[in-house]
């Protein structure tokens, strides 16, 4: 299982605990524009083996992940996400994302360690008549 897998496994078990989430599809991959939002979506956009102060750590690598909150900014009589429930999900999917324990509990649900999830927050753009909330996080792992 990959590192992205892992992680919607973590969003899918999590999200039952946010009324903001739970109906909410997690997918992995990519580059499919034919998605329709509410969704969200996991993509790894690189990865680099891990240094600490210059040297290499065979093995371990650093994999950057995006993870983004699609909806569409609509008012909900129209069938969209009114602000306030944007907001509302982009807060909670933050919590989950930025839980310490997913570390252990994505090591146990797969064939990596995981060392460490950081992530620097959220930002919320426009984006092809969607409102697309991206969060960037750094998985430190290795294959077990």
């Amino acid at each position: 299982m990959n590192i992205n897998e892992t992680l919607r496994l973590w969003i899918e078990d999590q999200k039952e605990n946010y009324e903001s989430l739970i109906d909410l599809p997690v997918l992995t991959g990519g580059g499919d524009t034919d998605i329709e939002p509410p969704c969200i979506i996991i993509t790894t956009t690189g990865s680099a083996e891990r240094q600490d102060s210059g040297v290499v750590m065979y093995g371990v690598s650093d994999f950057t992940i995006s993870i983004e909150l699609h909806t569409l900014p609509v008012l909900d009589e129209d069938g969209g996400t009114s602000p306030y429930d944007d907001r509302q999900a982009a807060r909670d999917l933050y919590e989950i994302i930025a839980d310490r324990n997913a570390i252990d509990a994505l090591s146990d649900a797969a064939f990596w360690r995981i060392f460490d999830i950081r992530t620097e927050g959220f930002n919320t753009e426009p984006s092809d008549g969607r409102r697309v909330t991206t969060y960037p996080i750094t998985v430190t792992a290795c294959p077990i």
